[in-house]
């Protein structure tokens, strides 16, 4: 645009050089503003996204925990059934007769210790 000036029609190339500019300087700054916004809707997209991870990362650490216990729940309920059942199968060894015996003599206690029953 400047390259081709003379004295001749310098005028002329001023005034093609300031309606550049006129329209330029507009779209600059309406470019301008329009980062402006696009930096804000970003900031804010940001925080919100580390808002996001810091609430996934919370509920991960909560279903892993949440795991742990339900595991444990179940290492305990598996021991207990272990237990009972080997409890079962003793008493299942012991012949009906003592089993009787036994109680009778229980019985017998008890009504010495509360005579009223």
């Amino acid at each position: 645009m400047l390259s081709d000036v003379k004295f001749t029609n310098y005028k002329d190339k001023v005034a093609q050089v300031v309606a550049f500019l006129d329209k330029y300087i507009p779209d600059v700054a309406a470019m301008e503003t329009q980062m402006k916004k696009y930096e804000k809707f970003f900031k804010t997209a940001s925080g919100k996204q580390k808002a996001l991870e810091k609430k996934n990362a919370d509920l991960a650490d909560a279903l892993e925990e949440s795991q742990k216990q339900s595991t444990l729940k179940k290492l305990q309920e598996a021991r207990l059934q272990s237990d009972y059942e080997r409890v079962t199968a003793i008493l299942d060894r012991i012949p009906p007769e003592i089993i009787r015996e036994y109680t009778k003599r229980g019985s017998i206690q008890q009504k010495r210790i509360n005579p009223e029953k």
